[in-house]
């Protein structure tokens, strides 16, 4: 049962992105439902709100930073 509501949370969730991702339905399903599903991993292992928060801004950190580096790189 967790299993089901992990994935259907996951789809919930990317669906709630798509306006975001100029409707891109693959994008979306693809890219933020994979991540919800490994950031909530966070979650279920330790049962504590703040290592997900935490995994999910460790990920958007390295994401910014990288696209930082790269932008700045260009120049």
């Amino acid at each position: 049962m967790v299993i089901w509501a992990w994935v259907l949370t996951a789809i919930w969730f990317a669906a709630a992105h798509l306006p975001t991702y100029g409707w891109n339905v693959a994008q979306a399903l693809l890219v933020i439902g994979t991540a919800r599903i490994v950031l909530t991993l966070a979650y279920i292992r330790t049962k504590n709100i703040g290592v997900s928060y935490g995994a999910h801004l460790l990920n958007d950190w390295v994401i910014f930073t990288f696209a930082l580096i790269a932008a700045s790189a260009k120049r």
